[in-house]
């Protein structure tokens, strides 16, 4: 019994970290949620946007809330959707499916194309 509690520390200590999945999703902003208490306060839905891994479906948080980024870089990430739906621009969204609002994905980078 030793013996094994030993092999089972020795495999913790030797296997790595997990890595999260990152994804991009690049499409025009199909639609902009603003929400008091949910969803990092702020989310989009891109076009052609899959919701892969742990992304939750078709939103990605823009985290206003400031949860996993500031939320002067949420609040800019926002005025970047708004601006690129008010001009029919796309946007290319990274999330990593590590960093979760309410099951939804959070942009770490907003593009506007």
């Amino acid at each position: 019994m030793n013996l094994l509690r030993i092999c089972i520390g020795i495999l913790l200590a030797v296997a790595g970290p997990a890595y999260a999945a990152s994804y991009l999703a690049a499409g025009k902003v199909n639609q902009i949620l603003i929400d008091r208490e949910d969803f990092g306060q702020c989310m989009i839905a891109v076009a052609g946007f899959t919701a892969p891994g742990n992304c939750g479906k078709k939103w990605i948080s823009l985290d206003c809330a400031g949860n996993f980024n500031s939320k002067s870089i949420g609040r800019s990430m926002l005025e970047t959707a708004q601006i690129a739906k008010a001009t029919d621009a796309t946007v290319t969204a990274y999330v990593k499916d590590n960093q979760t609002v309410d099951g939804r994905c959070v942009a770490y980078r907003l593009i506007l194309n």
